[in-house]
């Protein structure tokens, strides 16, 4: 759950490239990452704040693991976003790729503020990093809050930074970072005649994507801004500074007169003294109109800006740095895009396999529309039995990717399309004993080749029916026609029953238990071989939802409430009192499953399907 009132404090985003063999990217980011929270809960202990000394009592080997692999959640159950009011709260989550390897991190970390209970930052660090490849993209995000539950005036905004890791992973040895093309500074550069060329081409390059702040000094030295080091510091990962000493005459000639030559459109471009100017991707000094693009400010309107010993300037940069950033699709920044990740990586092996299934069924298609029969009878019924197995083992797979494609955490509609699957087992078992009692005898062959056509034929049928699933059911109404679809031959929906699902908004899963149980448990019950016993409690017991075979009696007295309660069905009015209901208790939300049990058609008909009928209890809420 994340908060509506978040507030960017600082934002990065760069690539990480190893300096030379072996060296694990993703694994000396989280070792920073883990001495910059162990020192954060140390100090937030000494306010009674911290997360860790009061939730687990674990070692500090145990932390490190956890936190490494991406399966750390303190308190427990805590997968980020908002936290306790007064505490902090971790979470790492990491994912693996095809090939195992770890192919992203993320680290989020809630924290009260020092001054200000209610509100709180939060710290989200994602490390990603593609198959194959050895870079690493790392985003940073900094933000803070106020928890919910705050009424009053906000607190102050709290003056920019830049977070200790930050530099932490900019400066370490092992590896380079950069964003696009450029090198990330770590501190501001001072120009001379050596770097000089490095600055331009870096300016001049048409993939960078680093804005880069030019800051020239006056006659007497000073620069733009108060401190540049200061600027540097805050805008460390979002900008590189630079530093051009105006008073060296031999050095301007040399470098930035040759740069922004005047009486040519680069001189617009230009830097003029004890000025600071920001150069955004994308510079062209031959489009003189687009240096606009390119604000500059000079001292004195700078100088403005300072309040007390702040830097007013310093903390509106900082922060429209901080803003300026568009996230990626691929991006990982915290822990909800790391489960992103998973869904997708997960989704595209269902696809992969989805594509050798349909290849395998094609294939299967091609084979039996060139298959002669065989002129021997024994040899035509062995063909048989080995397409009923193939379509067998291809049936089960398609259920299997059915299953896995709902993502359904329930174990009830797995067991459902389960006992589908069960059914049809059994179906084939009795006819290969059939087939085997009657020995190849000559003159029941014909009717057993045939009886295993038809049995082939209704498990392609099924298999069909699976395959033009074009996606997994996303409303009630097609989760109907997908019940409706499967089973045929034991369900049937009502137009009436369409029509209320396509008006009802509920628990997702929950109707799907219901309607799956429609046609295994609840047919059973009713046509099975065994069919004693309460049809109410049976049913409990089995699914754990309520059945109901009629309505109360001040519903039944009331004719206009049992009218909804009547539909048409083969040109006859029937009654659809009997109905499943759905654990929720408010009115709104409640969902009913009306029925009408054709016993001679062996069918169970759904005459209704969404929220609560009328009754004389829901007349009395209103």
């Amino acid at each position: 759950m994340r908060s509506e009132n978040e507030t960017i404090h600082y934002r990065a985003r760069f690539e990480i490239y190893p300096k030379r063999d072996g060296v694990d990217i993703l694994g000396g980011v989280a070792s920073i990452m883990l001495e910059w929270f162990a020192r954060k809960e140390k100090n937030l202990a000494k306010r009674d704040a911290d997360v860790f000394s009061k939730s687990h009592q674990l070692n500090a080997k145990m932390v490190r693991t956890l936190f490494s692999e991406g399966r750390l959640e303190l308190p427990d159950g805590y997968d980020g976003g908002v936290g306790r009011v007064g505490r902090s709260s971790i979470c790492t989550k990491s994912m693996i790729d095809e090939q195992g390897e770890l192919k992203c991190w993320a680290f989020e970390y809630d924290e009260p503020d020092v001054r200000e209970r209610f509100r709180h930052w939060h710290t989200s660090v994602g490390v990603s990093r593609k198959t194959g490849e050895k870079r690493c993209v790392v985003n940073i995000r900094i933000t803070y809050y106020m928890m919910p539950g705050f009424i009053g005036k906000p607190p102050s905004t709290p003056p920019s930074t830049t977070p200790r890791f930050v530099r932490s992973i900019i400066e370490a040895s092992g590896w380079a970072v950069c964003v696009g093309d450029t090198e990330v500074l770590h501190e501001e550069c001072y120009l001379d005649a050596n770097n000089f060329g490095q600055f331009k081409q870096s300016l001049l390059s048409t993939s960078r994507i680093l804005p880069l702040v030019l800051i020239t000094t006056d006659y007497k030295g000073a620069t733009a801004v108060w401190d540049a080091s200061e600027l540097a510091q805050k805008v460390l990962g979002m900008a590189n500074v630079y530093v051009f000493d105006w008073r060296n005459e031999a050095l301007k000639k040399q470098t930035v007169f040759q740069l922004f030559r005047k009486g040519t459109p680069a001189y617009r471009y230009g830097c003029a003294t004890a000025t600071l100017r920001i150069y955004q991707p994308g510079v062209n000094l031959e489009d003189g109109d687009a240096s606009v693009r390119h604000r500059f400010f000079k001292k004195d309107w700078i100088d403005e800006q300072r309040y007390g010993d702040k830097d007013g300037f310093v903390e509106t940069l900082s922060r429209s740095l901080s803003r300026s950033f568009v996230t990626d699709e691929d991006d990982v920044v915290d822990v909800q895009d790391v489960k992103r990740k998973g869904y997708e990586q997960r989704l595209k092996s269902l696809n992969t396999r989805m594509e050798h299934l349909q290849q395998r069924m094609e294939r299967a298609r091609e084979e039996q529309r060139d298959h002669t029969p065989a002129r021997d009878a024994g040899d035509e019924i062995s063909y048989l039995r080995e397409q009923l197995e193939a379509v067998r083992q291809d049936r089960d797979e398609w259920y299997k990717l059915a299953v896995e494609y709902s993502e359904q955490d329930s174990s009830a509609s797995v067991e459902a399309i389960n006992a589908a699957k069960i059914e049809a087992e059994a179906g084939l078992r009795e006819a290969e004993d059939r087939i085997a009692e009657k020995d190849y005898r000559i003159d029941a062959l014909q009717t057993d080749c045939n009886q295993l056509r038809k049995e082939c034929n209704g498990l392609r049928q099924s298999v069909h029916v699976i395959t033009s699933i074009k996606h997994l059911p996303t409303t009630l109404v097609e989760e109907l026609d997908l019940v409706e679809k499967l089973w045929p031959s034991k369900v049937i929906v009502l137009d009436e029953a369409r029509k209320s699902a396509g008006n009802f908004t509920g628990d997702f899963d929950e109707q799907w238990q219901i309607l799956s149980s429609i046609p295994t448990t609840l047919w059973d019950i009713y046509f099975g071989e065994s069919v004693q016993g309460d049809i109410c409690e049976r049913y409990r017991q089995e699914t754990g939802f309520e059945l109901a075979l009629t309505e109360t009696k001040l519903t039944k007295v009331n004719n206009a409430l049992m009218r909804e309660r009547v539909r048409r069905y083969r040109g006859q009015e029937i009654d659809v009192r009997p109905h499943i209901k759905g654990r929720s208790k408010n009115p709104k939300y409640a969902f009913r499953v009306h029925y009408y049990v054709d016993r001679e058609h062996r069918l169970i008909v759904i005459g209704h399907c969404g929220g609560h009928l009328t009754t004389s209890g829901t007349q009395r809420i209103k």
